[in-house]
């Protein structure tokens, strides 16, 4: 431990940054530029990046039954049974329709779907065409930035120790290695969220312009890969307030502004798209559809260990709604996704015991403590580093340091909310992520002063 003492702080902060590229290389160069599976959604982000480069819009390509992941299909169907009939059924009527869940029309641009990222696919796309290495490499470099956003709000808010800690943790951390490999959004969620919280930091350092502009710009860019967020921001704002309104009242006006002006061209652009007022994605709707039919996703709860009880599934009300609707042709999807959300609560208002317990279930899923313990024995590991260690250290640190509320807090505030908001919404564990820097920040406030304790106690007095 004496060398790491005395290295000099960037000779620190280049080491975390080459552990974390080293870990993600790991993962990164064997799979090469095949497929990672099972691909979800990043055969969707694919083909919107597609769409950008060969269509010149954001949407669904005009022929979106091409290219490496509809190929891996093509050749490797699921087994019989293995997809519920509903789905199966859903799929051929959408396809037949040309249109991605009965909603996004082929060949057309649409809103369902954040810009950011699929901006990202495009540019890959553009430059590197089917070649998935050099998309993967772009995320890890993001995904070991983030490590060193993560030691800064460590430092900044607790002491040095903290800040190296919690980043050593995300350097190796094995979820966030892992969506390096799958070519989704996490890892720039991730990313953008530690921006934010970085410029937050700063701005309660040094309130000013400066800081409030960069604040806003990156809560803006949060917001456009994940539009979800947009809850997240005035708890950011008032925890600014009660620390001091005086000082924060215009830094936070000149960030509200920034994001407004960041997050303009995507609104200005649905504007003239729909010819209405559109900020959040469109697939709001379809969520709650998807998310409350337990015939329809009877398979993934299954795979997460969920057993709806036959009790419950007899006494659904408003049965319906479990068929999708019949859309017209006239209908865009602004309106089809008025329809869908309307619908679903009803659905959720006339079941809701159906949706109590599924909530219940996402929370599980998304803590960690249902589906991972329900694998195989690497998923079980990582799942119990996750749940069984991050997360009681974190609880502990944060119920411990509650004279330190005005730093602990708005850490808390962040993972309350993405496990609030997604165990209404959706279920698994990857939806937690963005949130599992600030856990780690807490953890690490207990780790670090263990291993403080231990090194002064047996080594010496001269750790940091």
């Amino acid at each position: 431990m004496k060398f790491w003492v005395s290295w000099s702080g960037k000779t620190k902060l280049w080491t975390v940054f080459l552990i974390a590229m080293s870990v993600r290389l790991a993962f990164i160069l064997p799979k090469g530029n095949n497929i990672a599976v099972p691909y979800r959604d990043q055969n969707t982000y694919y083909e919107l990046g597609r769409a950008l480069v060969d269509d010149g819009f954001l949407g669904v390509p005009s022929n979106p039954e091409v290219g490496p992941y509809f190929e891996y299909r093509q050749n490797n169907p699921p087994p019989m049974g293995k997809i519920p009939e509903i789905r199966l059924k859903m799929i051929e009527r959408w396809d037949a329709e040309k249109r991605l869940y009965g909603i996004i029309e082929w060949g057309a641009p649409s809103s369902f779907f954040e810009p950011l990222y699929p901006l990202f696919s495009a540019g890959c796309y553009k430059l590197f065409g089917d070649r998935f290495l050099f998309w993967r490499l772009l995320l890890a470099v993001m995904s070991s930035a983030t490590c060193l956003l993560v030691f800064s709000i460590g430092r900044r808010l607790f002491s040095e120790g903290v800040g190296y800690t919690a980043a050593l943790i995300c350097a190796f951390y094995p979820y966030f290695v892992f969506y390096t490999v799958f070519l989704m959004s996490e890892t720039f969620i991730i990313f953008f969220l530690a921006l934010s919280v970085y410029y937050f930091v700063r701005l309660r350092e040094k309130p000013g312009w400066r800081y409030g502009i960069l604040f806003g710009a990156a809560l803006g860019l949060l917001f456009l890969t994940r539009s979800i967020v947009l809850g997240l921001i005035p708890f950011l704002i008032v925890m600014l307030l009660i620390e001091s309104p005086r000082r924060f009242i215009l830094p936070s006006i000149i960030a509200l502004v920034f994001f407004s002006l960041t997050i303009s061209p995507w609104v200005i652009r649905n504007y003239r798209l729909h010819g209405e007022f559109v900020l959040l994605s469109t697939r709001g709707g379809y969520n709650i559809w998807l998310r409350n039919n337990p015939y329809y996703y009877e398979d993934e709860l299954k795979l997460l260990g969920v057993d709806v009880p036959q009790s419950i599934l007899d006494n659904i009300e408003n049965r319906e709604f479990l068929d999708y609707p019949e859309f017209t042709p006239e209908q865009d999807e602004i309106e089809r996704n008025r329809i869908l959300t309307t619908e679903g609560v009803k659905f959720i208002k006339a079941n809701p015991y159906l949706f109590t317990y599924l909530c219940w279930m996402r929370f599980k899923t998304i803590i960690g403590v249902q589906g991972t313990l329900s694998r195989g024995l690497i998923y079980k590991v990582v799942g119990l580093l996750s749940f069984g260690i991050i997360l009681p250290l974190g609880l502990i640190a944060f119920i411990l340091y509650y004279k330190r509320w005005r730093d602990t807090v708005p850490l808390m505030l962040i993972f309350i909310y993405f496990v609030g908001v997604y165990s209404l919404t959706h279920d698994g564990l990857r939806y937690r992520l963005p949130a599992d820097p600030y856990l780690i920040i807490l953890a690490s406030i207990l780790i670090s002063s263990t291993v403080n304790f231990v090194y002064s106690k047996y080594f010496g007095n001269d750790s940091q």
